[in-house]
């Protein structure tokens, strides 16, 4: 994104996918973070290494997904454009276009309402894997619900974050569903080693905060390995005790070239579906 054809490519595209997230952004009501179930749903989604997985989901579009005439795919050396606007053979409609840049260190994407059936995606996505992993995004994804219920789910970030060559975390932004409303988040010294600790991070904090509401999870898989994945949390200063469910190391990790069994759908399937099937099955 930072060169001048790449802007020009993009243009007017990229000013409305920023503008859409910041919009959407703001039509959430700030999120209630009063209990060890809302913090926990929110950790499995902002996590900086977890937001990294997302980001690539997004940037590596699947065009496999819709071999053939529909989407139409067009490569000019690592640039790729799959143009939907069509029915594929299976009979599946796809919208939008996704363009997308790729080399061996980067992937760099910009969607505009792309997606398939009652999916879609529109914004911007940077990963970096050299010298250390990293993204920025800024998206929006939106899926509709059966015939029977038109109600619209989404799934806004506005979010960048690193890796450092020691291995910690950082990151910083925004992101809002349209069921658990918007929180900021700042990571700060967060640190995976599955070989170390596979349950839980061994160190590193983790802040949301929402209105006048502030949380603190504090990682000790360095000191404290729970097979249950545990952490400490506070609430505005308050400790809270354990909070369970934290997730260890990833072990998927799609890579730049592409290759990767992962599509812009899964974006909605891991930040927007699961947390709605899991709150279903409480209920």
């Amino acid at each position: 994104m930072r060169t001048a054809s790449r802007i020009a490519a993009l243009g007017v595209g990229l000013l409305v996918g920023c503008s859409a997230t910041r919009s959407t952004l703001r039509e959430a009501p700030p999120a209630t973070l009063h209990s060890a179930e809302s913090v926990g749903e929110w950790q499995e989604l902002v996590r900086p290494d977890l937001l990294l997985l997302i980001g690539t989901m997004v940037a590596i579009v699947d065009s496999k997904e819709g071999a053939g005439a529909c989407p139409s795919v067009s490569r000019d050396g690592p640039r790729v454009t799959v143009q939907g606007g069509c029915t594929d053979a299976a009979g599946v409609t796809w919208t939008g276009q996704a363009r997308q840049f790729v080399d061996d260190t980067r992937v760099r994407a910009r969607l505009r309402a792309f997606g398939h059936g009652e999916r879609r995606v529109d914004g911007r996505v940077d990963v970096r894997t050299e010298p250390e992993p990293s993204f920025v995004m800024k998206v929006v994804a939106t899926e509709h619900e059966p015939e029977s219920d038109r109600r619209s789910h989404w799934l806004a970030i506005d979010a960048r974050g690193r890796r450092t060559a020691s291995g910690e975390w950082s990151a910083e932004g925004e992101v809002a569903t349209d069921e658990l409303g918007r929180v900021q988040l700042r990571a700060e010294g967060i640190v995976l080693d599955g070989d170390v600790c596979a349950h839980e991070p061994l160190r590193g904090q983790l802040e949301l905060w929402s209105d006048r509401q502030r949380v603190r999870i504090d990682y000790d898989g360095a000191t404290d390995c729970d097979p249950k994945g545990t952490a400490r949390w506070s609430l505005d200063g308050v400790d809270q005790g354990e909070l369970q469910g934290v997730g260890g190391e990833l072990r998927c990790n799609p890579d730049s070239n592409g290759s990767a069994p992962t599509g812009t759908g899964m974006l909605l399937g891991l930040g927007m579906l699961g947390l709605r099937r899991r709150r279903l099955d409480r209920r």
